[in-house]
């Protein structure tokens, strides 16, 4: 029995330790997706003639085309796989992007909607481009074993997060919610 006693400390290490490089590349993974949220407002890369942010999903930084029909490949496939609610999905069932699912946030903190009409060539009236605005939430596919904390990450390219028990959150946060994070 001693023999085991002495052994959990080094387990529970490895344990979290685990979780601390899945939180840290999920942050990384949250970097990525901002700048290529930049790069497809900046160059156009739907060729929609609209400089706009692609919010429908996360996978389509992935899996959307240029004017030419090659995709644009923004991000890369298993990051692509990892987005919880695909608009059109890369893979039969999400896929955590190491521990975690990442989706596009649907709600602005006015309470509007990311997904817009831009106005964009060749739209048909989809709903699914921001002329200034997206967001992200990355969220634990197993809360506890492979991450805790839940990670937000928008337009202004700064990162942070809270622990919400493993759940995603759809809706970008209030001013006051703002406040409690960040009190002056």
């Amino acid at each position: 029995m001693v023999g085991l006693g002495l052994l959990w400390p080094s387990y529970a290490h490895l344990f979290e330790s685990q979780i601390t490089k899945n939180e840290r590349e999920v942050c990384r993974a949250l970097k990525l997706l901002a700048d290529a949220q930049a790069d497809f407002r900046g160059n156009d890369r739907d060729g929609n003639k609209i400089q706009d942010f692609w919010t429908a999903d996360v996978a389509g930084l992935f899996y959307l085309t240029d004017r030419s029909g090659a995709p644009i490949q923004l991000i890369d496939r298993k990051l692509a796989a990892a987005d919880a609610f695909p608009l059109r999905p890369v893979v039969a069932n999400p896929e955590p992007y190491h521990g975690y699912f990442i989706v596009a946030m649907t709600v602005d903190e006015e309470g509007r909607p990311y997904r817009q009409h831009t106005g964009g060539e060749g739209a048909a009236g989809a709903e699914n481009w921001n002329h200034s605005r997206f967001a992200f939430c990355a969220y634990p596919a197993k809360y506890g074993v492979t991450g805790v904390k839940t990670f937000f990450n928008y337009e202004g390219h700064s990162i942070f997060w809270q622990r919400l028990e493993g759940a995603s959150r759809m809706n970008w946060f209030s001013d006051e919610e703002m406040r409690k994070i960040f009190p002056d």
